[in-house]
């Protein structure tokens, strides 16, 4: 079979199209063939050495990867509950279920756990070794390619915006960079809440395709970097409710001075750098409550693609590279030119 494996890390470049052996079929595992492929922008860190765990239990050449979806084309011999044929996405955290995390229903924060495309070989492959645990189900309206936009998207915004920050119809929240994949699943989760809802993005194309998605309130932070005063004067000078911020340092400060008091900040990414300042007066006199949000969980998962089955949930597809291409949607989304996801199809 061939994969796309990482031989160091840096650069895109790094990356080889290797013919390597199929996976073997552990007792508890199931092979998938995978069919289309989620690009994230975590698979660029990691390729660029940015990641903070790229190095943790993991030797090079690896195939990375978090988001893939397909068919299932063996399973081993103690799993009971998947069948070849069945159509299936990876749930990438791949959680160790008897710690206090996995308990108490947080197997996102699990400290065992292992990780699909980052300490395993992922989804840049053609067959997949998953437990078969971690082979969710898609139901006959999901295509592959809906699950691969929208698995990591949808079911981590809905993480952030629901599980932890309880939106609510008829608040504020403001989503930043909300042109990314995940940033317009946020969207599509605040409007299925009923919020209100303010999104920025980064050139006048991006803020037209979020009109077209429904967000009420635009901003260029480009050209708007101190968004404070504009996000205030949209709420009447009253604050939103709730901030989704997706690219990390360069947004935090000013997002965080658009929170009423008691709002809620959610952090889901650092792709504009890992370090924020913080008005530690500002978010004592108003209580500002903050949530760092990493991934999601299965039940999380599952509830999404029972969303998206019903038609409440719509991937949004930016482009469709084929699995030879794969470098060229990596790039694509390297240049920030996205809006919504890249699949690939393999």
């Amino acid at each position: 079979m061939r994969a796309w494996r990482l031989h160091a890390v840096g650069s895109i470049d790094n990356l080889r199209l290797d013919e390597v052996a199929e996976p073997a079929c552990g007792p508890d595992d199931v092979l998938i063939r995978v069919r289309a492929i989620g690009l994230n922008s975590s698979e660029l860190q990691l390729i660029n050495g940015e990641w903070e765990g790229y190095h943790h239990g993991r030797t090079l050449p690896m195939a990375p990867g978090i988001e893939a979806a397909g068919e299932v084309i063996a399973v081993g011999e103690r799993v009971a509950d998947r069948a070849v044929g069945d159509r299936v996405t990876v749930h990438y955290w791949w959680s160790c279920g008897v710690c206090d995390q996995c308990l108490d229903g947080w197997e996102n924060t699990c400290l065992q756990r292992r990780q699909f495309g980052r300490t395993v070989d992922g989804a840049y492959q053609e067959v997949a070794r998953v437990p078969a645990q971690f082979a969710i189900p898609l139901a006959d309206p999901v295509s592959f390619e809906a699950a691969a936009a929208l698995s990591t998207a949808a079911a981590t915004a809905w993480h952030m915006l629901i599980r932890h920050a309880a939106l609510r119809a008829g608040e504020w929240v403001l989503i930043t960079g909300a042109s990314s994949g995940i940033g317009v699943a946020g969207v599509q989760v605040a409007r299925l809440a009923g919020a209100r809802v303010i999104g920025t993005a980064g050139s006048p194309e991006k803020l037209r395709r979020l009109r077209e998605l429904g967000v009420q309130h635009v901003i260029d932070h480009r050209e708007e970097p101190d968004f404070t005063r504009h996000v205030l004067a949209i709420t009447g000078g009253r604050g939103v409710d709730v901030v989704y911020d997706v690219p990390g340092a360069a947004t935090i400060p000013p997002a965080l001075l658009t929170l009423r008091p008691r709002g809620r900040l959610v952090l889901g990414g650092y792709m504009s750098g890992k370090t924020a300042s913080l008005d530690l007066i500002a978010g004592i006199a108003k209580e500002w409550r903050i949530y760092g949000s990493a991934t999601w969980t299965r039940p999380e998962l599952r509830h999404i693609l029972d969303l998206t089955a019903q038609g409440a949930l719509t991937p949004v597809i930016d482009s469709v590279f084929p699995f030879e291409a794969l470098p060229e949607g990596l790039r694509k989304m390297e240049r920030r030119d996205v809006v919504g996801k890249i699949v690939v199809t393999a």
